[in-house]
């Protein structure tokens, strides 16, 4: 009998898989003409149980070689998609090596900017909590308002959720994606802005620096200094940068301090 189990070389091509099993019909086709002849002849029960292993032999060659053929296109079919994962992989990595790296290009940007002001940049920990870190740390250190007036970063979002919440005509028209009930949208942000790692953007910019009655500076790539209340007159604003491209975890904020000399 024929092994109907064997295995499909790896490497076997599909000239090679056909050549081989139709070597194998005429080894099988052999096999059973000699075993028809080694029938005794009017020996009806033995032609019988020659047929019988015939048929069977047949039917195993046949099934085995149907799994062949199948276990090769599998392959085909699997290696045709490795090959397209290693085409994607290798035109991701050369667009990758072409692209420009906007990290880079914002950060020096943003120091030839911050050099030409005589300003250092701060580095903030980018946990959500940025804004209220970068305002913190100008609080502190420009303006010697220390922790116990409200100068943590969880301080600062009890305070500007209260103040959001105390003059919300002012601050309603910033929530951009307001669906249904707008009143309990706002009611929603304010609780998230006060009591997660909620991103901070200009409307609590607008509410610090009305809380603390100080004009706020923001350094950015590719734009002038933009200037918040500015109806706060103060030679000391609250300075911070706006990074888009930083860690790639999107936008970001530092706080800036006077350079060293």
């Amino acid at each position: 009998m024929l092994d109907t189990n064997a295995a499909v070389p790896s490497d076997e091509s599909l000239e090679a898989l056909e050549a081989r099993q139709r070597q194998e019909h005429r080894e099988l086709a052999a096999q059973i003409t000699a075993l028809r002849k080694a029938v005794p002849k009017g020996d009806k029960r033995r032609k019988k149980e020659a047929q019988t292993e015939a048929a069977q032999m047949e039917a195993d060659q046949e099934a085995r070689h149907a799994a062949e053929r199948q276990a090769f296109e599998a392959r085909q079919g699997q290696e045709k998609k490795a090959a397209e994962m290693r085409r994607m992989q290798e035109e991701a990595e050369e667009e990758a090596a072409n692209q420009v790296d906007m990290q880079k290009v914002e950060m020096n940007a943003i120091t030839d900017l911050l050099r030409a002001m005589q300003l250092s940049l701060e580095e903030v920990t980018a946990d959500g909590h940025c804004l209220y870190n970068a305002v913190a740390d100008q609080l502190r250190t420009q303006h010697k308002i220390q922790a116990r007036k409200g100068t943590t970063h969880l301080e600062l979002r009890k305070q500007v959720a209260a103040y959001m919440r105390d003059h919300r005509d002012d601050f309603i028209p910033f929530l951009t994606n307001a669906h249904g009930d707008i009143l309990n949208e706002f009611a929603d942000y304010c609780h998230r802005l006060e009591t997660t790692a909620e991103w901070g953007g200009h409307a609590e910019i607008l509410a610090m620096s009305r809380i603390f009655r100080l004009p706020v500076h923001i350094v950015q790539m590719g734009a002038p200094v933009m200037k918040i209340s500015e109806e706060f007159p103060s030679d000391r604003p609250l300075r911070i940068s706006y990074h888009r491209h930083a860690y790639g975890l999107g936008e970001h904020y530092n706080s800036l301090r006077p350079a060293k000399r």
